[in-house]
């Protein structure tokens, strides 16, 4: 099944069964049971079909718009690049790239695990964002940095496209 398919799946029934839960028992007192069941149940089923319609609809035009690869299933993104350059060079980069993250600020700098965390602040996208960076020499004059970034709130849906623009971010400050 297509990306942006599950996608909507998932957004239809985190919309659509609270909602729903919510219309039918505000009813049952006027409408008895089976009214409030049939209510909340045509409420529930609509409301989500035009929350998930706008949210992946609005998801979609924004990665197209920011020429991000295709609708993904989690508010995550990682990548991992090996690099011809010693550890403390990547390491520098990476903080470096950072700063061209909106919102970023650095939380933690190890340079002897080789280890950076950050935190980037809240856009109309997201609630704000948890990106991290490895960075290991594989072999002398080589070094791997894989780069995450992952939305703070933990049940978030969609994310935009905004995790993979903070990778690409601090990739853009690699030769």
């Amino acid at each position: 099944m297509a990306p942006i398919i599950k996608l909507f799946f998932k957004i239809f029934f985190a919309t659509s069964i609270p909602f729903g839960l919510i219309m039918g028992l505000l009813q049952w007192p006027v409408q008895g049971p089976e009214g409030a069941l049939k209510i909340g149940f045509q409420a529930g089923a609509g409301f989500g079909l035009i929350v998930s319609l706008i949210t992946c609809t609005i998801h979609f035009i924004t990665k197209r718009k920011a020429n991000l690869d295709g609708a993904s299933e989690k508010a995550a993104f990682s990548k991992e690049i090996d690099l011809p350059m010693t550890p403390d060079r990547a390491f520098d980069l990476v903080l470096e790239g950072l700063n061209r993250v909106k919102k970023c600020e650095t939380t933690l700098e190890d340079r002897g695990t080789g280890r950076i965390e950050a935190e980037a602040g809240q856009t109309w996208k997201s609630w704000g964002e948890a990106i991290t960076a490895d960075v290991t020499a594989t072999e002398p004059g080589r070094t791997q940095v894989k780069l995450s970034s992952r939305s703070q709130v933990r049940t978030t849906l969609v994310d935009f496209g905004k995790n993979q623009e903070n990778v690409r971010a601090i990739l853009s400050v690699f030769p």
